[in-house]
């Protein structure tokens, strides 16, 4: 684990590698799953829709401190916007 005192720049990329970016996409979905699930109890589903709020303004709030990629970030929503329309939400 990379901790703030020893932080360089090799450790960091290998830390953002896109297997941890998948990681964390699996770890999130099974919270999701196990929020959606009907015979789950309410005060679990509850507490798992508080997670990943919790992370939604976790990685919102530190998605604005980053500098701006007008083009790339243009592609990117066009692509999600695709990417929603062909699913029909």
């Amino acid at each position: 684990m990379i901790n703030d005192d020893n932080l360089n720049l090799l450790e960091l990329q290998e830390d953002v590698s896109n297997a941890h970016t998948i990681d964390v996409a699996r770890y999130i979905k099974k919270i999701h799953n196990l929020a959606s699930r009907e015979e789950i109890d309410s005060f679990t589903t509850c507490s798992c829709k508080h997670d990943l709020f919790l992370l939604k303004c976790l990685i919102e709030d530190l998605y604005k401190d980053l500098p701006t990629f007008p083009n790339q970030e243009a592609e990117w929503e066009k692509n999600r916007v695709f990417e929603l329309l062909k699913k029909g939400d």
